[in-house]
């Protein structure tokens, strides 16, 4: 089963909920996920701005609801109970390959009778990279944003935050590599809820002092890849409760590299200290997903 994340929408959020509760809140971790959270990823991110993730909070639940259904997220936002209040973030990241791409298939299976829709990314678009940390190469596919979109066969490159440090610590070490004409993944259409259940509970003070809790935690998360480009789409909503009590050059005759095992797929940009989405893609996303 394909996993992902996507940490930029809950800074995001968390950072939108200090609208309501006062800036440069201290939030205080009650479990080993948050404080990893806090020390690795919030103390960064909430500082690093993406243009492409919006964000509202409210004392409405209705409007949250419509704020994410125009952006394509019909998510059953619970109602809110009496003296808390709402926020939710919207991460919509859109990348284009400089050069658009050729449609294909992967074949897979016994006598090669699976069929997988894919792209093959020519000789000149796509760079190729060796880890020591890792056997199979790494691709890095040209956008024509600047934004970076690696992808390498992983068989099990780990969950939640790990998978983030595994991506980080693959191109720590990166070294460019020869002997490959041309880069060969599957198309991908991904879409599911992703488990962030450890964020409730994770508390703060307002600015009169009073606690606040996060009660409920949703992510839902979208990942379209075609021979265009790559489209990743992240929505994260929470409750806080405020109380009055605590809670180089190579020859096109060489072999194209085929990704044909599960991958792992995450975008980087210069500026940001983490990656901006992350996933382990297997082969039950393996589709075509029409548009971007």
């Amino acid at each position: 089963m394909s996993t992902t994340v996507t940490t930029y929408p809950i800074a995001t959020v968390l950072v939108e909920a200090e609208r309501i509760l006062g800036p440069d809140r201290e939030w205080k971790p009650v479990n080993e996920m948050q404080a990893r959270f806090l020390s690795e990823y919030f103390a960064v991110c909430r500082h690093e701005k993406v243009p492409e993730i919006e964000s509202l909070a409210s004392w409405d639940e209705t409007k949250i609801t419509e704020f994410l259904a125009q952006r394509g997220f019909h998510v059953a936002v619970p109602p809110l109970e009496p003296s808390s209040f709402a926020a939710a973030s919207v991460l919509n990241l859109l990348v284009e390959w400089a050069a658009k791409g050729d449609v294909t298939v992967i074949r897979r299976g016994l006598f090669w009778l699976r069929k997988f829709p894919a792209v093959r990314m020519p000789f000149g678009q796509v760079r190729f990279f060796y880890s020591p940390a890792h056997r199979n190469p790494i691709a890095h596919v040209v956008t024509k944003s600047g934004d970076d979109v690696y992808m390498t066969m992983h068989r099990n490159p780990g969950s939640g935050f790990d998978l983030v440090a595994r991506a980080q610590e693959l191109l720590r070490d990166k070294r460019p590599v020869h002997g490959y004409g041309g880069l060969v993944f599957p198309m991908i259409k991904l879409d599911h809820g992703v488990d962030i259940d450890w964020l409730k509970g994770i508390e703060t003070t307002e600015l009169r002092g009073l606690p606040a809790l996060i009660g409920v935690a949703i992510q839902q998360t979208r990942l379209r890849v075609n021979e265009v480009g790559a489209r990743a789409e992240s929505a994260v909503v929470m409750h806080a409760a405020v109380t009055a009590s605590r809670f180089g050059l190579r020859h096109r005759s060489n072999p194209d590299h085929v990704i044909k095992r599960p991958f792992l797929l995450w975008f980087e940009r210069k500026g940001l200290s983490k990656p901006l989405f992350v996933g382990h893609i297997t082969e039950d996303d393996w589709k075509n997903p029409g548009g971007l």
